[in-house]
């Protein structure tokens, strides 16, 4: 059974995935940590789009600077989409086929822009309150509150007809800031899946 997470940014994805790692038997693909991987891989092709500008000073990619870069210009965002969605994918497809795991969790901010969910059995949406992905945001990345709010935009416009849709094989976990909770959530919501 392959599972997708997924959520809006600093919704607790990190946190619902370590509870579940932690109490139950799933391999885990980390597809935030695949793509860290292949901008490696693609550094030559990625530096050709965009330039030396995003290199630091030991010549590897400055994720921080592309990040800006693409960010800003939703066309810049989607020319490296287009670079590293199809060779992520196909690594994500190559775990699932030779992993022995029956449960294998997905990790993927962006199950549904890259078309992870056609993997999935099921999926989990993490879900919390605007402010609350504000405050992650602000504490963690150090990131201005336009910003957090462009990229929460986006992700609503990308996702909400998607996570809004009545399925079956879509769960909701409901982060409020309370661990306890969370766990007790993630607990419930396991017990539906399996």
């Amino acid at each position: 059974m392959v599972i997708g997470l997924t959520g809006y940014y600093c919704s607790g994805k990190s946190t619902v995935e370590k509870i579940i790692v932690q109490n139950y038997p799933v391999e885990l693909v980390d597809v935030d940590h695949i793509g860290h991987e292949v901008l490696y891989q693609l550094k030559a092709q990625i530096v050709e789009a965009f330039g030396k500008t995003i290199l630091n000073n030991n010549h590897e990619i400055n994720r921080k600077v592309l990040g800006t870069l693409v960010f800003q210009n939703p066309a810049q965002l989607d020319k490296l989409n287009s670079l590293v969605h199809p060779v992520m994918i196909k690594k994500v497809q190559q775990i699932i086929q030779t992993s022995s795991s029956p449960i294998i969790l997905v990790n993927a901010a962006l199950l549904f822009q890259m078309g992870l969910n056609g993997l999935c059995d099921k999926i989990i949406v993490v879900k919390t309150s605007f402010f609350h992905m504000l405050l992650r945001g602000m504490k963690r990345d150090h990131f201005s509150v336009k910003k957090i709010f462009s990229i929460i935009n986006r992700q609503k416009a990308q996702l909400s007809p998607k996570m809004n849709a009545n399925s079956d094989d879509i769960y909701y976990i409901n982060n409020w800031n309370n661990q306890k909770q969370l766990a007790t959530q993630v607990k419930t919501v396991w017990s539906q899946l399996i």
